[in-house]
């Protein structure tokens, strides 16, 4: 079965839109009719894959659900299977209650996958950019135990917290990006318009002008002349960033600069870890195989070096190697989380080690994030107190000089 968008008018000739499953175009137009709809245009959706005639799948392009959607749709999933509902009314259920199309015609998507006789993670599956590896695995190892239920529970308190940290760190974030866009555009504007103008005045009387006064026309003058072309430079920059970082080969050098920087690496490193740790502990509380969760665990890690080393690392796991003594191999794993992981694999109790190893990373993550921007607001007011002091000086200066030469 696949998924079709159709337009309908409906008795009263108001024209709906949305989505139905069907065997073909046809089918469709004969359920609309037998919903006392009259079809006005039935196409195959965009935003499923479809299957060829060599049973290969190809996938055309679908807008990626979003953390937020999907973290709800997971705890709404959860609830359902565990009030009892079998999982292809559950997907349905939800299917019909989302509001965003994009969303409906995925859930549609894997609802008609299930009805198809595959299982819920093969249905998943075909949609990867909506949902992750580590989801996908998730889902999997809870069909299997049969305790589908209570990994989709898990998965949506785990997105839940995902998105609770993005979030707080969004917010901390706001006030100071909008306290250096105000800052930088005062400060263009008076080199651009103000500076010029009070200074002319001061060269018309033909005194010399004192060297601080010089600079700063100097500067404004580079804003006034060269202003565009440094934003259209910086706008250059971020755009070619993102394109080299498309290339795995330019982006893995960038990370490995990146993880040298003072206290910058090793928040990174925490934070990957933490993601780590998080994952890890959340698919082997699900019954996933050790090796398989760390792989799936592996996959959330977004930075390639650290990927690398944990690739190796679940292959020494793979000879035999404790799961402890190849993650501090890698060198990322700090002392602490490192022994938790170990004394969680001596007493069998490996997850909630974990757990506690990924909330230990994230509270000091947290910690450096506030600290920083504790001291990044006082620090922008001081540099752009000293900027203003700049030209205020140097309008000043020659008001000095001319009130002496008077006197």
């Amino acid at each position: 079965m696949a998924v079709f968008k159709y337009v309908a008018t409906d008795v009263n000739g108001k024209i709906t839109r949305g989505f139905l499953e069907g065997d073909s175009p046809s089918a469709i137009r004969q359920q609309l009719r037998d919903l006392n709809r009259t079809p006005i245009e039935v196409i195959l959706s965009e935003e499923r894959a479809t299957t060829t005639s060599g049973g290969r799948w190809s996938f055309g392009y679908h807008r990626k659900i979003s953390a937020t959607d999907l973290a709800m749709i997971t705890f709404q999933f959860a609830t359902l299977l565990n009030a009892g509902l079998p999982v292809e009314e559950a997907l349905l259920n939800l299917a019909e209650q989302h509001d965003k199309s994009h969303v409906k015609a995925v859930l549609l998507g894997v609802h008609a996958k299930v009805i198809e006789g595959n299982s819920l993670a093969a249905g998943l599956a075909v949609y990867p950019r909506s949902f992750p590896s580590m989801y996908r695995a998730s889902v999997a190892a809870g069909e299997k135990s049969g305790q589908l239920g209570n990994v989709l529970e898990r998965l949506s308190d785990y997105l839940e917290r995902q998105q609770e940290v993005q979030q707080k760190i969004q917010n901390a974030l706001v006030y100071p990006c909008i306290l250096t866009v105000v800052s930088l555009s005062v400060v263009s504007f008076l080199l651009a318009y103000v500076v010029p103008k009070i200074v002319t005045v001061f060269m018309n009387t033909g005194q010399a002008l004192p060297t601080i006064t010089t600079v700063l026309l100097a500067v404004s003058g580079f804003v006034q002349s060269f202003g565009w072309l440094v934003f259209l430079l910086i706008v250059a920059t971020v755009i070619a960033v993102r394109w080299l970082m498309r290339n795995p080969v330019m982006k893995r050098r960038f990370q490995i600069i990146l993880l040298r920087i003072p206290v910058i690496g090793h928040t990174v490193t925490e934070i990957n870890t933490a993601r780590f740790a998080r994952t890890f502990g959340i698919l082997f509380a699900a019954s996933v195989p050790v090796l398989e969760a760390m792989n799936a665990a592996c996959s959330v890690v977004k930075i390639l070096p650290m990927q690398q080393a944990i690739g190796v690392a679940v292959s020494r796991v793979s000879e035999g190697v404790p799961i402890n003594q190849a993650l501090q191999a890698t060198g990322y794993f700090s002392l602490l989380s490192v022994r938790l992981i170990a004394a969680g694999e001596m007493t069998g109790r490996l997850e909630a080690m974990l757990e506690k190893c990924s909330d230990y990373q994230e509270r000091i993550v947290a910690q450096k994030i506030d600290l920083a921007l504790a001291l990044f607001e006082p620090g922008m007011i001081l540099l752009m107190g000293m900027i203003v002091l700049f030209i205020v000086l140097a309008i000043m200066l020659p008001i000095f000089e001319i009130n002496q030469f008077i006197h």
